[in-house]
């Protein structure tokens, strides 16, 4: 059903014109109004001049019902909100430009599904040794390579998980997130305190915005 729908959009987006990006079939390009527009689902992120954006608008709304904001520069006669959601991202015009923030929840998730509510921030978000931590149980005595019980492991997987989405719109996260997600498969004690040492980053870094 997912693929069926796709398809019928990509297609309708077609026979208007665009053109569909080859290594990102998602992504798609209107030459002629340069127009670019990103699809997830039946979400559509577009990118153009106001002229181009009001055309495809009216497009969508012959064949679709569709509930639509834009975001932007008010002028006199077209009125944008300085701030929305894009997938759950928050996009923000300023005077500058855009800003381009993540989900906040993402990071308040981890934090207290770490039980970091009330630990001491860090300012780095990795070291070559880290702290312990009495949320995992992680013990000084404990061998760094011994692998955590099923139940840790999966509780592991999953806070790595939700780091791993927010690490796409967190450049300052992702080398730790990635060297983090390479022990999924087999956690270890050891591998816990580096994904408490994200947490703790987080605690005091909890938002980053894009310019």
């Amino acid at each position: 059903a997912a693929l069926n729908w796709r398809e019928t959009l990509s297609e309708h987006l077609l026979s208007q014109g665009f053109i569909r990006g080859v290594g990102q079939p998602s992504v798609f390009h209107h030459p002629a109004r340069n127009i670019w527009k990103l699809v997830h689902g039946d979400d559509y992120c577009s990118a153009g001049s106001p002229e181009s954006l009001d055309w495809l608008q009216a497009v969508l709304e012959k064949r679709y019902k569709i509930k639509t904001q834009r975001i932007g520069e008010n002028k006199p006669g077209r009125a944008r909100l300085s701030e929305g959601q894009v997938l759950n991202r928050v996009v923000r015009w300023t005077n500058e430009g855009y800003e381009l923030e993540a989900d906040l929840r993402h990071a308040e998730l981890i934090i207290e599904q770490l039980e970091l509510e009330n630990c001491r921030p860090v300012v780095t978000v990795g070291v070559d040794t880290d702290v312990n931590c009495a949320a995992w149980d992680v013990e000084g005595d404990e061998p760094e390579g011994e692998e955590l019980p099923p139940v840790e492991a999966t509780r592991f997987r999953a806070v790595a998980a939700r780091a791993n989405y927010l690490a796409a719109d967190r450049p300052d996260i992702q080398y730790a997130v990635k060297e983090i997600c390479r022990k999924m498969a087999k956690p270890a004690r050891g591998d816990c305190q580096k994904l408490v040492r994200l947490g703790r980053y987080l605690r005091g870094a909890p938002r980053c915005v894009l310019e």
